[in-house]
């Protein structure tokens, strides 16, 4: 999944620019961020022994949901310098530590 995402915002990298800015499209930031959330959710439930219930794994997926946003900003706002492949097994990296 992280692979299609993020070749979906290279691809339309100025429109996603302008969308997740600061003055961007809120309705739009808000569903990239729970569809985000609900991904990590599932692979906290399902793929992770450090989440112990319900409450604590909405934490955990809401911090590396906003980790993950933070880190595709950064990588758009720098002209996408790294491989999408490589911002890939960055962000599973950081996943697996978090989760």
């Amino acid at each position: 999944m992280i692979e299609n995402v993020l070749q979906y915002i290279e691809s339309n990298n100025y429109s996603l620019q302008v969308l997740l800015s600061e003055n961007g499209d809120i309705g739009f930031q808000r569903k990239i961020f729970s569809r985000f959330v609900n991904y990590v959710q599932y692979m906290a439930k399902n793929y992770s022994e450090k989440t112990s219930g319900e409450e604590q794994n909405e934490y955990y997926s809401i911090y590396t949901v906003n980790g993950i946003i933070v880190i595709v900003h950064h990588w758009l706002k720098n002209s996408m310098k790294i491989p999408r492949h490589e911002l890939v097994k960055l962000i599973v990296a950081l996943m697996g530590a978090i989760l």
